[in-house]
């Protein structure tokens, strides 16, 4: 992976454009920003950026730049490749960077330094930042600890310059008669016709509208909150519908949306924006609307999880009561796009896309100031210093909430101190009052507590308060699509124990990132829970397994670059009348 470190120009044209090209060729990149008070934004999809670290003062250009190498290191982000700081005039034109790199830096071991680009691999910045010496920038600094200078081969020449800017033409040819991923240099002006062509050469990706029955906290609104973002980021129109609200609506302020539970809302919402695309997600109330307003573009079922409640409207759409209207499935793993297909016997042209839940690993990470937490939900600071077993969902069958208590009482009695510690979103109850009349009738409830309405951004703290505790992550589902909790738990390094089901083995690898249990042997599972209470190296082993799988499978921008294109090729032959 390449990660891209810029010093943060704020309220700058060529910044902004330079951040555009870097994200539209460079979808699997990272980008970090480091603003003249040190402070860092991964600005990676977010066009504004998300704070990774606090601000400690005002130092030079040379000292921002080796501060946020210093973080990079520290904090574990994966990066093979370090671009540092870019010149704006350099342009990319074409999908292919990374390889590029590969092939260039071959017989060059530790480094590639260029007037417009300094480029270094991780195995030379770890030797700069053990180096203290008085270098007066990076690259002086990089000749001190070994790096070696490559100059790029003659042919890329004519595109890579300093005596005068590139002409349309000239970007054109470099972008059809040759390997070059990039461009140098291109006049650093808005209007400047290479640089236009450059930025808006590409196709458009369509608009699209996600229809939701209610916005609450789950790992579906989730899935699509990360989504619909990063569609946006990316220059893809994406808005959600709701027919009622909930406890997950704040995450959706950066995102277009409305909220209504009037039928007619739906199809004049769609008419309005003419959308290329709409997708109803684990139900079809409402589909009639799309008839009365007579829409013509691109109409998608996605699901998550199953149930009979899925199992119908499968069948619904494989005997043809949608009327022939859906034109995919769209699903979060590859065990529930078999069971698609599986059903569609009577349509087996129908697409069936895998949109793996995403996650931003640079928000979801190990973190230590848990004490935010306990202070917010009122919980003794003896918790954080006894063993916590997380656990995180609905209280409804599926998540198997009775085979919770039953294993959190059998650890009861191998460790006294042990807590359990569950969030849930309580404004979606089916099974409150059962669950809290079984916990008294074991004994158990001095020791549970239940978080509700816990804000996105602090579920952090939530599974490294698990994790730092000396505790587990329990998951007991009967089934799951591809669980959120699982992902964000091993991002944080929270040791896992899940049931097996299909859909937890796609994310927890048996004794390699984490523990999987037979759902009919829980005492498996309270063996597994007391061996990772005192086996230190064990959980380690397994922690850090499981946080660079996520790393390296669950990137944001990869996967939406990958559902934009096949959105684009979804609705490529439809017109849709815009009003």
């Amino acid at each position: 992976m390449i990660c891209f470190v810029l010093p943060d120009r704020k309220h700058n044209v060529m910044a902004t454009n330079q951040l555009a090209n870097i994200r539209k060729y460079n979808p699997d990149s990272r980008i970090v920003l480091c603003s003249p008070e040190d402070t860092l934004f991964d600005a990676s999809a977010q066009p504004a950026g998300e704070s990774l670290n606090p601000g400690s003062g005002k130092p030079n250009k040379h000292v921002q730049l080796l501060n946020a190498l210093r973080w990079l290191t520290k904090s574990n982000l994966a990066f093979d490749y370090a671009v540092i700081d870019p010149d704006p005039r350099l342009m990319f034109i074409k999908d292919g960077f990374e390889a590029h790199i590969k092939q260039v830096m071959d017989e060059t071991d530790d480094g590639l330094l260029a007037d417009f680009m300094q480029l270094y691999s991780r195995r030379l910045v770890e030797r700069m930042l053990d180096e203290t010496n008085d270098a007066a920038d990076l690259a002086s600094l990089a000749m001190q600890c070994g790096g070696k200078l490559r100059t790029y081969p003659a042919e890329a020449s004519p595109f890579l310059r300093t005596d005068r800017p590139l002409v349309v033409d000239e970007v054109q040819k470099a972008q059809s008669q040759t390997k070059l991923p990039f461009v140098y240099p291109v006049l650093p002006s808005a209007d400047d016709p290479a640089r236009q062509w450059v930025l808006h050469s590409s196709q458009a990706f369509p608009s699209n509208l996600t229809i939701v029955w209610g916005c609450y906290q789950g790992g579906v609104e989730t899935a699509l909150h990360y989504r619909l973002k990063a569609l946006n980021a990316l220059g893809a129109p994406s808005h959600a519908y709701f027919y009622e609200p909930g406890m997950g609506l704040p995450n959706y302020r950066s995102i277009p949306h409305r909220v209504s539970a009037q039928k007619d809302d739906l199809g004049s919402y769609i008419e309005h924006y003419g959308f290329d695309c709409v997708t109803f997600v684990n139900t079809f109330y409402n589909f009639e609307q799309l008839s009365r307003i007579d829409y013509k573009g691109k109409v998608i079922f996605e699901f998550h999880g199953y149930d009979t409640t899925i199992a119908q409207q499968l069948n619904r759409i494989n005997v043809g009561e949608d009327g022939g209207r859906i034109d995919a499935l769209v699903v979060p793993s590859e065990y529930v796009a078999q069971l698609a297909r599986d059903y569609m016997s009577n349509r087996p042209e129908l697409p069936v896309y895998v949109a793996r839940n995403m996650l931003d690993t640079t928000v979801f990470l190990k973190r230590e100031n848990i004490e935010d937490l306990l202070i917010d939900f009122h919980l003794p600071k003896s918790w954080a210093e006894e063993p916590l077993i997380g656990w995180v969902g609905r209280l409804d069958e599926n998540k198997n909430w009775k085979s919770l208590l039953s294993i959190f009482q059998e650890i009861k009695k191998i460790n006294k101190k042990a807590k359990l510690l569950a969030v849930s979103d309580l404004s979606v109850k089916p099974q409150l009052y059962d669950f809290y009349g079984k916990a008294a009738e074991y004994g158990l409830t001095a020791d549970i507590r239940i978080l509700s309405n816990v804000p996105h951004g602090q579920m952090p703290l939530y599974y490294s308060l698990i994790a730092q505790s000396g505790g587990v992550l329990l998951s007991t589902s009967y089934s799951e699509g591809y669980p959120y909790h699982l992902l964000e738990a091993a991002a944080c390094e929270c040791p896992m124990v899940c049931s097996d089901n299909r859909g937890s083995r796609e994310i927890v690898k048996h004794q390699v990132s984490g523990l999987i249990y037979p759902l009919d042997r829980a005492d498996l599972a309270v063996a597994y829970i007391a061996e990772l209470f005192y086996n230190k190296a064990m959980r380690r082993q397994l922690t850090d397994s499981a946080r660079k799988y996520v790393v390296n499978h669950n990137d944001i921008m990869r996967h939406t670059l990958a559902y934009a294109k096949w959105l684009a090729d979804q609705t490529r032959n439809t017109a849709v009348q815009k009003s």
